[in-house]
């Protein structure tokens, strides 16, 4: 059960809290059971939330790329029209 005093809680892993719960079970020593399923808790919240951020970065990147495509498309068409180019195109 070193991984409990080895310092910041920051830098540890899902599977190290686990592992501490089983030490603490082997033990039969459950004082501090609660603090660990705090820890892991908290760990999975965490990741559930990146993995929902980085769902929806791709979400978002995939909606730009369509708006970028529409707007590629409406440029040619308005040449094709006689328009004229702006500063904005």
């Amino acid at each position: 059960m070193e991984t409990i005093n080895e310092g910041s809680i920051s830098g540890r892993y899902l599977c190290d809290i686990l592992a501490d719960m089983r030490d603490c079970h082997k033990a039969h020593n459950y004082s501090y059971l609660p603090g660990l399923i705090e820890e892991a808790q908290y760990r999975a919240n965490r990741m559930e939330d990146r993995l929902s951020r980085i769902k929806d970065v791709a979400r978002y990147e995939k909606r730009r790329n369509k708006l970028k495509a529409e707007v590629d498309e409406l440029k040619k068409t308005k040449e094709d029209l006689g328009g004229e180019s702006s500063e904005w195109d």
